[in-house]
């Protein structure tokens, strides 16, 4: 768990602004740190035991999902809705997990 702002906050305070750049800026760098931590996870396990890890981390966001209020849940669907792209460095990735590159 990081010591920063909770992200919450941070995206009140961007929204505040009324300066939608900034707003995606901080929603990115949010999403980013969530997604790195959820990878930091993974890593943690064999490159065999990825399906199972995606299996398990898809059954906890929706668990986690049903468990926010509706306004909660309209706020997830739109930002996975304006989420284009995650990018993952599959070679880094291997390197952290102490696999051979293709």
């Amino acid at each position: 768990m990081s010591d920063k702002v909770p992200a919450c906050v941070r995206l009140q305070i961007a929204m505040m602004t009324n300066d939608g750049g900034f707003v995606k800026e901080v929603l990115a760098d949010c999403m980013n740190d969530m997604t790195r931590e959820a990878l930091d996870l993974a890593t943690k396990h064999p490159v065999a035991d990825l399906p199972l890890v995606v299996a398990a981390m898809q059954t906890a966001a929706n668990a986690i999902k049903t468990s926010l209020s509706p306004e909660g849940q309209a706020l997830a669907d739109s930002i996975m809705n304006g989420t284009r792209t995650v990018v993952i460095d599959g070679d880094e990735l291997l390197k952290q997990m102490g696999e051979e590159t293709r």
